[in-house]
């Protein structure tokens, strides 16, 4: 009968620990504004207790603890798009350009993705940040084009959303407003998950009319298979390859990309060209661009018209 007693005890106890931590975890919630979304700590908190039912796990504990901090950081930012050019070499004309998601305080400073995208891909929003963006450039294109600007913006997407079937069917739909001027890039290492899913993804996408790029290209789990297995239409050279071009190992590995790239016939944009010297290195070719501060860095979608001014369009 004690036994019962304390069992019962016990249960009743450990049974308001829970309600606590559920109620807690139902109460820490981060509304983002910019992209209407709400960060909720409820699962994994529910992870947690089921895993360690007193809750002492003091170092995840102090991990879930710092990332909300951070993301109530980030809720009070304003999530905007620059953009940043792409130039063929010789023609001097505008081939398309990046979009690229900015953060502002409230005192002005601009915040770079590296200081905020690796938390929203620890809470699991990127594929909310992936259709904000997405909705955006369509929103932005769709000015320019008003304003007689017609002009290619490529969006980044991550491996979430390529392995979100509904995400995908999502943008897909999303897509048909854009008029064939949105393209993707996807990392290497988005293209190592899971091949039928994200093979499938990429062909929904592409029969939208829009191409696919894989960014950083060599810089990651880079293999030969994902030019076979996926329909990609160009390749982007990472700026650490044009940074090389100071060793003369540098320069063949560069040579040896934009001709490996040309005998698949792939388009080629080149990142992180500042210099003179390093742009006498870009070949002219017809499906090549660089995009990089020697031409412009990533600039507001109202500048973008005047900067036009200056190149002819492609």
């Amino acid at each position: 009968v004690l036994e019962v007693v304390w069992f019962i005890t016990g249960a009743a106890s450990f049974s308001r620990f829970v309600r606590l931590h559920v109620s807690a975890a139902q109460s820490s919630q981060i509304h983002f504004r910019s992209f209407d979304t709400t960060f909720t700590q409820l699962h994994e908190e529910a992870v947690v207790i089921l895993d360690d039912p007193i809750g002492m796990q003091q170092q995840k504990a102090l991990d879930r603890h710092q990332m909300n901090l951070h993301l109530k950081e980030l809720s009070a930012l304003e999530f905007f798009l620059q953009y940043q050019p792409q130039i063929h070499p010789v023609t001097k004309k505008i081939t398309g350009c990046e979009s690229l998601i900015r953060a502002r305080r409230d005192s002005g400073e601009i915040s770079m993705p590296g200081n905020f995208l690796p938390w929203f891909e620890k809470a699991g929003l990127m594929k909310n940040i992936d259709f904000w963006v997405l909705e955006k450039a369509i929103e932005q294109s769709g000015v320019w084009r008003r304003a007689g600007l017609q002009l290619d913006i490529t969006v980044n997407i991550s491996a979430d959303s390529l392995s979100d079937r509904t995400m995908v069917e999502q943008m897909i739909l999303a897509l048909a407003r854009s008029r064939g001027r949105i393209n993707f890039e996807i990392t290497e290492q988005a293209l190592a998950c899971d091949v039928e899913q994200v093979r499938w993804a990429l062909e929904k996408i592409s029969q939208t009319g829009a191409r696919i790029y894989i960014d950083d290209f060599g810089t990651d789990y880079s293999s030969l298979a994902y030019l076979h297995h996926y329909p990609i239409d160009a390749i982007k050279i990472d700026r650490s390859f044009v940074l090389a071009l100071q060793s003369e190992k540098g320069q063949k590995v560069f040579d040896g990309l934009i001709a490996f790239a040309q005998r698949l016939d792939l388009g080629i944009v080149v990142e992180g060209v500042e210099t003179p010297e390093q742009l006498a290195w870009v070949p002219d070719t017809e499906k090549i661009s660089v995009q990089g501060w020697y031409y412009s860095k990533a600039i507001d979608p109202d500048k973008m018209q005047a900067f036009s001014q200056r190149f002819w369009l492609a």
